[in-house]
């Protein structure tokens, strides 16, 4: 893909629609911002060598055909669910599986590579334990999850999600959710989220909002200027991540010429909530300390690692573009709240579908602090009311405060 299709691609995902899509659309949208990182190769979806490859064009290709979400990221669960298709299980031994499914449930079809089981239900099961996932030829090094996936179906199941209700059902009657299933840690707020976006009085929204020249830069400057004369509130800078725009927006905020602004905090969804102690270490550890050159070290190769590999170039002073922004919390001794879910919750539910998406805002919500003045910067998807993810992380922030100052 060129830059300049690149480029497009990121522009469409900040674009206004002329009518609102439908809801697989609007979704299938809001997951292509989420997840597009420019210039990644597309490789074979599948199991080979050791790995399970997945293609993102391959998802959308069968999502679009099938008109449909996959239904199990429009339900709330207690669990883990699935990444189109495979689902999370717990890191368990091939002997515990066989123990426990033949030959009562199942009988084998394979053990190697991958343990394989047909199951009297009408679907194979291939078991793949401790696997690493490549998304679009990007691995991550130490993510090596357990999950499973259901082929050679019976025409009883209309689809793999059907299946997979099933195989989770047959786990829940057997005694053995427990052994099997990794408990969702966000299961109270899907619940909020899932009332929410169920409820007759949910916002209505046409969509992106449609700017005129220079209506945005005025906005923009209205809410940098109320934010500045409040005592306490919250400014948000939307982000299509990867776009220089955006991205200099907010620097160019914590950068003016008159000194930096008068700021208690930074929130940011490039960082993950597991990361909150890597970020106090980076924070806190001494000038030239052994702690704070391992902390820099695993910062910025967290960032250069996904994030800022989104951005065609290098950033502010030949930094990453977000880690700029986590170098520039620490010498101006501001505190730096690690915003999102952490990763396995975004792939196993769904985090960029309306429900997973709505429940991030709300996990979000919980994370900053009401009180002072800070800075949120995220996908502006997130602070947008959206047909597919009407409630928007202001609104869960003033469901905690209703008198909070917020700027966007």
């Amino acid at each position: 893909m060129t830059r300049r299709k690149e480029m497009k691609k990121m522009s469409d995902c900040a674009a206004s629609p002329r009518r609102a899509p439908s809801r697989v659309a609007a979704a299938l949208a809001l997951w292509a911002c989420g997840l597009a990182i420019p210039g990644l190769a597309q490789p074979a979806h599948g199991y080979k060598d050791g790995i399970y490859s997945v293609s993102l064009d391959v998802i959308r290709s069968e999502i679009a055909a099938a008109k449909r979400l996959p239904s199990s990221s429009e339900s709330q669960s207690a669990w883990l669910s699935d990444f189109f298709g495979l689902q999370r299980i717990q890191d368990v031994q091939a002997g515990r599986v066989l123990q426990d499914f033949v030959p009562g449930l199942a009988a084998v079809v394979a053990e190697a590579p991958v343990l394989k089981l047909r199951f009297a239900a009408g679907y194979t099961a291939a078991f793949y334990l401790r696997c690493p996932i490549s998304i679009d030829g990007q691995a991550g090094s130490d993510f090596h999850p357990s999950f499973v996936e259901l082929t050679d179906l019976s025409p009883a199941f209309r689809d793999r999600y059907a299946a997979l209700a099933d195989f989770v059902g047959l786990l829940e009657r057997s005694g053995l959710a427990a052994a099997y299933l990794v408990p969702n840690p966000y299961a109270r707020f899907e619940k909020i989220a899932a009332a929410d976006l169920a409820a007759e009085s949910r916002p209505k929204s046409a969509g992106w909002p449609q700017y005129k020249p220079g209506e945005r830069e005025k906005k923009r400057a209205d809410a940098q200027a109320g934010f500045k004369a409040a005592s306490r509130g919250i400014l948000m800078f939307g982000d299509t991540h990867g776009a220089e725009e955006d991205f200099g927006a907010v620097w160019s905020f914590l950068n003016e010429a008159a000194g930096p602004p008068a700021i208690d905090w930074i929130g940011l969804e490039m960082l993950t909530k597991d990361k909150q102690p890597l970020v106090e270490a980076y924070l806190s550890s001494p000038d030239g300390s052994a702690a704070f050159a391992a902390a820099e070290k695993e910062m910025k190769a967290y960032f250069d690692g996904g994030w800022d590999k989104r951005f065609s170039g290098p950033g502010p002073g030949g930094d990453g573009h977000y880690f700029a922004i986590v170098k520039w919390a620490r010498a101006h001794k501001v505190r730096l709240y690690a915003l999102d879910s952490e990763g396995e919750y975004t792939l196993f539910r769904y985090g960029e579908f309306p429900l997973g998406a709505t429940t991030r805002n709300i996990v979000w919500a919980e994370v900053v602090p009401l009180g002072g003045k800070g800075v949120v910067y995220g996908g502006s998807a997130h602070f947008v009311p959206l047909p597919a993810t009407p409630y928007t992380f202001q609104d869960y922030v003033r469901r905690r405060d209703p008198t909070i100052a917020l700027f966007y």
